[in-house]
């Protein structure tokens, strides 16, 4: 089965990258999936899949460490815990 999550879920993660920036110089955001889903871009209206929303996190973290005129560095890291062999998903 596959999911949209909202364009307001993708704007709360870039609100929470932001807000960590003023108390910190340097965040990463770690994204983990362990299942297929799929994202809509909140400008675009896109269909992204797990690596489009991350490769999208990282051009909102650069946006934002831009504004930050450089005091911050931010970004975001993907995990893919999904299977990748037969093997693997009998065992779960």
């Amino acid at each position: 089965m596959r999911c949209a999550e909202s364009p307001e879920g993708l704007q709360a993660a870039s609100s929470r990258m932001q807000g960590r920036a003023d108390e910190c110089r340097a965040g990463c955001l770690v994204v983990n999936i362990a299942s297929d889903k799929h994202w809509k871009h909140p400008d675009t209206g896109e269909r992204l899949d797990f690596e489009g929303l991350i490769v999208f996190l990282n051009e909102e973290a650069d946006r934002l460490s831009r504004e930050l005129a450089g005091r911050a560095k931010l970004m975001a890291k993907g995990l893919d815990l999904r299977p990748r062999l037969p093997v693997e998903k009998k065992g779960c």
